[in-house]
């Protein structure tokens, strides 16, 4: 299959237009399974990394050009640019973790050990079967705190995730990685630039700047981005800039152009265009309308 061949979506079956790097959604497998007929066709995210744990029933597992069949109790990570399908035996049971490439960053920027956890796809049987309905509860009561959004909701999702992951973590650690599938080459040079925007955003530096630290050509970089992403190398620059000058114009008393300094840019009038033309409205503007938000909340 070639690559245009490759649906791309955000969560399964919706517009990848929907994608936001800031995403978290955990469902039951059957959510999507069941409407599909229990199969789920090639595809892959550009920014989302999954985390499928299944406790009851079987799968055909496809991550790029793996193919394997696994009973329950199972679990897979897809890392975002994998492609990826299943066929699930109905009744099956289990759930979907879709995490954001910024949530997971974030929620493991103080655990390293946390970090490579998508640096490749990989599928286990699960040993213990009590461990792994363990960590079904567990996902059971993340689920019932993103619907209930009780007090301090962000803190414990938060929790949530991260007592998440280190399960993950865990199992995969236990089982020895039962399977794995290495990024490819385009994949792995992602990965890398996106390390590498997560280091050095605030700074002025070009994508030139950047292709030449990852010791490769702006063609090559940008053709890579463009095959596992779907966008240019300036478009995850430029993405991932915007998303801290809304965080730094909702929660920090800078003055717009103390923010535009702080993210690289000498003139604060280049900012307030650049951040109209990713957000679609003027910073003050953006900051108005999150302080009516903020201020509205009960």
């Amino acid at each position: 299959m070639s690559a245009p061949d490759i649906a791309q979506f955000a969560l399964y079956g919706e517009s990848p237009q929907e994608s936001d790097p800031r995403f978290i959604h955990l469902e039951a497998l059957e959510a999507r399974s069941r409407p599909s007929n229990w199969t789920i066709r090639p595809h892959l995210h550009r920014d989302l990394h999954q985390i499928f744990l299944v406790v009851a029933g079987a799968g055909d597992i496809s991550l790029d050009a793996e193919r394997h069949s696994l009973s329950a109790p199972l679990m897979v990570l897809a890392p975002a640019g994998v492609v990826h399908a299943f066929t699930w035996p109905p009744g099956s049971d289990g759930y979907v973790l879709t995490l954001g490439d910024d949530v997971f960053r974030a929620a493991t920027a103080e655990h390293p050990e946390l970090a490579a956890l998508f640096d490749r796809a990989a599928w286990l049987e699960i040993p213990d079967p009590a461990e792994a309905r363990r960590m079904g509860e567990d996902l059971a009561r993340f689920m019932r705190e993103a619907v209930w959004r009780g007090p301090s909701c962000d803190a414990a999702l938060q929790g949530h995730l991260l007592l998440a992951l280190v399960g993950v973590r865990r199992m995969l650690d236990a089982a020895g990685r039962q399977g794995q599938v290495g990024l490819d080459g385009a994949a792995r040079l992602v990965a890398a630039f996106r390390g590498l925007i997560e280091q050095r955003f605030r700074s002025p530096a070009t994508i030139g700047d950047y292709a030449a630290a990852l010791n490769v050509t702006e063609k090559s970089l940008r053709n890579a981005c463009r095959r596992v992403l779907g966008q240019s190398p300036l478009q995850q620059l430029r993405r991932r800039r915007a998303l801290e000058a809304q965080r730094l114009l909702t929660y920090s008393s800078m003055t717009v152009s103390e923010v535009g300094y702080a993210l690289g840019f000498d003139d604060p009038a280049y900012f307030s265009r650049a951040f109209r033309a990713d957000v679609g409205q003027s910073p003050a503007d953006f900051r108005r309308m999150r302080g009516r938000i903020r201020a509205s909340r009960p």
